[in-house]
C-alpha cells in the first residue's frame, strides 16, 4: 500500500500531537519523519515539493482527534460523517 509507512506513523503519534495542541494542522510526513506541521495543505504541499520534489512520495495529513467518516454512494459522492 502507497504510504503505508508513514500513515502507520501519523496514526502512532496522533494522539501526542493533539495533546501538543496540533489538532488542525497538517503535518509533513515522509516514512517515519516528520518535517513540520503547517498551517493549511498548500503550505504542507509547497514545503513536501520543497524537501522531496515531484517523485518521492509524502503524506499531508490534518491532525485529528476523531477522523471523520466519508460514505459515498453511486453514483454521487455524498460525504457525510457517520455517527
Amino acid at each position: 500500500m502507497a504510504l503505508e509507512r508513514e500513515y502507520e506513523f501519523y496514526k502512532a503519534s496522533k494522539a501526542a500531537w493533539v495533546a501538543e495542541g496540533r489538532e488542525g494542522q497538517y503535518a509533513l510526513i515522509h516514512h517515519e519523519a516528520l518535517l513540520g506541521f503547517f498551517p493549511d495543505v498548500h503550505a504542507a504541499l509547497v514545503a513536501g515539493y520543497d524537501a522531496y520534489g515531484l517523485h518521492e512520495p509524502f503524506m499531508c495529513h490534518k491532525v485529528a482527534a476523531v477522523e471523520p467518516v466519508i460514505v459515498c454512494r453511486r453514483p454521487v459522492c455524498n460525504a457525510t460523517p457517520l455517527p
